[in-house]
């Protein structure tokens, strides 16, 4: 390969250079969304009435220290519910659900309509 020249230090400071282009550029692009992976534009709901219909998931831990039921609706992504008063729900049922979002990520529970398939 005659006349070509290769100088290690142009090359190591455009590769540095196009290193930090992909580390800025993705970050510029990403979609805005909340710690909890929640999208921004429900932030702008929170403490808002809505309406959520989707399939139940429920969950049980229990250790030593004690036990709880996690309850979640699968919809287009998996949103925590909280309910005042312990539900009496399964893994599958089909649901629509009154309340409003939490800063936290949750949607509090106001009213529960299991629907039937």
């Amino acid at each position: 390969m005659a006349g070509v020249h290769f100088d290690p230090r142009v090359c190591a400071g455009s590769l540095l250079t196009v290193c930090l282009a992909g580390l800025v550029f993705p970050v510029g692009c990403a979609t805005a969304s909340r710690p909890d992976g929640a999208p921004a534009a429900q932030s702008a709901l929170l403490g808002a009435d809505a309406i959520l219909e989707g399939t139940v998931e429920v969950l049980v831990e229990d250790s030593n220290g004690g036990s709880r039921i996690l309850y979640f609706l699968l919809t287009e992504r998996r949103v925590p519910l909280r309910f005042a008063s312990r539900p009496n729900l399964t893994t599958g049922a089909h649901v629509r659900v009154r309340g409003r979002w939490q800063p936290e990520g949750e949607f509090e529970v106001t009213a529960l309509e299991v629907i039937e398939p």
